[in-house]
């Protein structure tokens, strides 16, 4: 916003009473952040009865456990079963459906019945049709729908006569495809694997077989699906997965263990109030978090870790952050010790302020402004978006800073300013300052015509008081793409970019992105310098302020 500025001067005001460190960091718990493949010792690997596999943990180096218990032998099922080479890896934990604990598996699901004493596959086909998917499977997936046999009819399966001929009959199915019936019976167990044929059809680019347990397919046009001409078997578990047959608790990949042997070292390098501290964790695999916190590491190089936002009004000085393990196996825990520096701010008066710019000086407008704002930077991405410095999204010069102080008479207690802004003319283009995806195109009271950037693991840019968007919600950017054109929209007398980053939707200082040696995602701690220093020149009186 500009305003007309009176008694300028550059102080340190008071902060409030300190805020304990455990209790600041978060506001609200959130969904992980995530490790990435480099971390872990491998993709898979295994304890005495029970095997991690991260191959399908999104490549964030989360992933699932299959593993014998008194429960349910799933590791000896999985490998009698042929392995990831006949089921594919695990995509959900187990979960417990009637009188079956049940586990997916890329292309097969296994239930074992409670008290029973070895698995089997679920009908995972059938089992759509009858949650009513079948419509969809058929549009989206190129999945026959099922069709009941005519030559069925009057025959009971629990006959053994009458289900020798329902075999027979639905054999008859295969005999249109010589690829698929060469396929489907050089398979010893392929009534145990794939249950009966249910029906086939050929769409052009692919010929598919339904059956009971399994989708078989053939592709006939290259560089769309598998290799024309060979039968292959459908990721059934996934498509299970995708089309909601799964419980969603069961689907969300976990921490890899804590293994014998492993201890837990991490290290800081100083820190301001209002920036965020990059905490380096060595010695395990397993994810590890801010004790009581939901921040939770990531890796970047050979070691995890942890994004941790200081609120702007932290009292400066030493503090510790207590750190714990996360993943299976015997719990972890540690300490580092966080030096916070002083924020360093400026204090203005603000004069002129009158007509409609006094309506939007209401704490509800700024209260629902905000909201609006958390709920869009809630998500976390399991992996990060960028792996490059930050650049400024605009070339102007900066006319507010982070933590500046606003004296107006309309308000009581002066108001923190929790961005950046940056002189420009109207129309002037405005830059993604990084990469990642457009989180959110929003219209508010406050901010105004505003885009919200995800840079992944909590990250966002939050660009404010645009004249025009050029992104959608969706869209992926690059560093240096134009996301909108500089505006005066919202709580704003004139042309400027209002810039803030919020890290696990706290916000901090957008020149802790920028500085020499700054926080980046794919610098490890090691290779940061610890003296660096910003630049230590006063902006410019500000021209306009958001």
């Amino acid at each position: 916003m500009r305003f007309g500025l009176c008694g300028r001067q550059r102080r340190i005001l008071p902060l409030a009473p300190a805020v304990l460190l455990a209790a600041a960091l978060l506001l609200t718990p959130q969904p992980a952040a995530a490790l990435s493949t480099g971390c872990l010792p491998s993709l898979d690997y295994a304890a005495a009865a029970e095997h991690f596999f991260a191959q399908a943990g999104s490549d964030s180096g989360l992933g699932f456990f299959v593993r014998d218990d008194a429960d349910a032998r799933f590791l000896s099922a999985f490998r009698a079963g042929g392995g990831e080479h006949t089921l594919g890896y695990p995509v959900s934990s187990r979960y417990r459906q009637g009188g079956f604990i049940y586990q997916a598996f890329q292309k097969a699901i296994l239930q074992w019945p409670v008290g029973g004493d070895r698995a089997n596959y679920a009908n995972t086909v059938d089992w759509l049709g009858r949650i009513g998917a079948d419509a969809d499977l058929y549009s989206q997936r190129q999945v026959p729908f099922y069709f009941p046999l005519s030559a069925d009819r009057g025959l009971d399966p629990a006959n053994p006569g009458d289900f020798a001929q329902i075999v027979q009959n639905h054999l008859q199915i295969l005999a249109v495809d010589d690829e698929i019936r060469e396929f489907f019976l050089s398979e010893p167990r392929w009534l145990e694997l794939y249950g009966l044929p249910v029906s086939y059809e050929d769409f052009g680019p692919v010929r598919v077989l339904r059956s009971q347990r399994q989708i078989i397919q053939v592709w006939n046009v290259p560089g769309i699906g598998g290799p024309v001409g060979q039968a292959v078997l459908a990721n059934t578990g996934d498509i299970a997965k995708e089309f909601g047959l799964l419980p969603a608790t069961a689907t969300v990949p976990v921490s890899p263990p804590v293994r014998p042997g492993d201890a837990l070292y991490a290290a800081a390098l100083p820190t301001r109030a209002g920036s965020p501290a990059l905490v380096e964790v060595r010695g395990t695999a397993s994810q590890v978090r801010a004790a009581g916190n939901p921040t939770v590491s990531f890796c970047i190089g050979s070691s995890q870790h942890l994004l941790v936002p200081i609120p702007h009004d932290r009292e400066p000085g030493p503090a510790t952050l207590e750190l714990e393990t996360i993943g299976a196996g015997p719990a972890l825990t540690g300490s580092v010790r966080l030096e916070i520096e002083e924020l360093e701010f400026e204090a203005y008066d603000l004069i002129g302020v009158a007509g409609d710019l006094e309506l939007l000086f209401d704490p509800e407008k700024e209260a629902a402004d905000k909201a609006a704002l958390a709920e869009t930077v809630a998500p976390v991405t399991l992996r990060p978006l960028s792996a490059e410095a930050f650049q400024v999204p605009v070339p102007g010069m900066v006319t507010s800073g982070f933590g500046d102080r606003r004296t107006v008479d309309l308000r009581a207690e002066p108001l923190v300013h929790l961005g950046v802004d940056y002189a420009g003319d109207l129309g002037d283009p405005v830059l993604a300052p990084a990469p990642g995806s457009v989180a959110g195109t929003l219209d508010l009271v406050i901010y105004g015509r505003t885009v919200v950037i995800d840079h992944g693991l909590g990250v966002y840019s939050v660009l404010a008081h645009l004249e025009e968007f050029s992104v959608q919600p969706g869209d992926r950017v690059a560093i240096g793409d134009e996301i909108g054109t500089v505006g005066s929209t919202g709580r704003s007398t004139g042309p400027h970019l209002h810039w803030e980053i919020h890290v696990f939707g706290i916000p901090v200082d957008p020149g802790s992105f920028l500085a020499p040696g700054s926080l980046r995602f794919g610098v490890p701690l090691a290779n940061r310098d610890p003296d660096r220093e910003d630049d230590p020149s006063d902006p410019p009186p500000p021209v306009a302020v958001g």
